[in-house]
């Protein structure tokens, strides 16, 4: 099955492509830069941080876009030993219209590309090229890609500041919980379920939160890309969405439900990820 989102961004891309082809003008929207040393945070013993400068009513986008974009990408030419793993975005911004919902984010953008050193000794600095793709939008899209080679200490140091403080994502804590259970009524379809996710309502501190869905093969958010608020009820705050399995559509890739939980309306406020195996 062929999503309606899928085919939406299939046509966004291609609209962006002829546009590009059309050509263009002008100093770019966006300039990445890689920060001169590696970080840590509390999910991520060892990161590179590429920083995103993003111009006023320009804006980048999250690893699920939503209905149109494309996120950006990193990869990394690095010494023998070294591995770079996944990318890791801070709590996106909700974007758009109900009607044409995106999640990304404006002024600036700091992405943390995970890495796994060799064994120690470490070396005292490590020589690397990026290779930095990415999207950018306001009422036309751009497309860049900038090449960057560098040398970046090998010591680990905390992120440092942001130019827009923003949220990394980390584990539900303590009292939330993200369940999955399979529809058992006369009418539902082979492979519905639905992610029930609760939080204590006095945790929240009158905050809300919303989940937003990632971009998962094989997986359908049935009512669309969201955000689902959670509704309070006592002393619990919880929301019911219903997910439809396509294991076809997946190609290959493991099955997983991931998302985040955003508590609170600002930048800064928490993010958690929900991953969940729907088998």
């Amino acid at each position: 099955m062929t999503s309606v989102t899928g085919i939406l961004r299939a046509v966004y891309g291609l609209a962006v492509m002829l546009a590009l082809a059309a050509g263009g003008g002008g100093a770019a929207p966006v300039r990445a830069t890689i920060l001169p040393s590696l970080v840590r945070t509390q999910e991520i013993e060892c990161a590179l941080v590429v920083r995103f400068e993003i111009d006023a009513k320009w804006h980048l986008y999250w690893q699920n876009p939503g209905d149109a974009g494309v996120a950006p990408s990193v990869t990394l030419e690095l010494p023998m030993g070294w591995k770079q793993l996944g990318l890791h975005f801070p709590r996106p911004q909700i974007l758009g219209t109900h009607s044409e919902r995106s999640y990304g984010y404006e002024t600036s953008l700091d992405v943390l590309v995970e890495l796994k050193p060799p064994p120690a000794p470490l070396p005292e600095s490590i020589d690397l090229t990026a290779t930095i793709k990415w999207m950018a939008c306001k009422e036309a899209c751009v497309v860049e890609t900038n090449r960057i080679s560098c040398i970046v200490p090998a010591g680990v140091q905390p992120v440092p500041t942001p130019t827009r403080a923003r949220a990394y994502p980390t584990r539900l804590p303590a009292g939330f919980s993200a369940t999955i259970t399979r529809k058992t009524d006369t009418g539902a379809a082979t492979g519905a379920l639905t992610l029930e996710i609760t939080a204590p309502t006095a945790t929240l501190a009158g905050r809300g939160a919303l989940f937003i869905p990632d971009d998962c093969p094989g997986i359908e958010f049935v009512a669309g890309i969201g955000p689902v608020p959670l509704t309070q009820s006592g002393e619990k705050s919880s929301a019911r969405i219903d997910i439809a399995v396509h294991p076809g559509d997946a190609s290959g890739a493991p099955l997983r439900i991931r998302g985040l939980l955003l508590v609170g309306e600002r930048d800064a406020d928490p993010a958690y990820e929900i991953d969940l195996n729907p088998n």
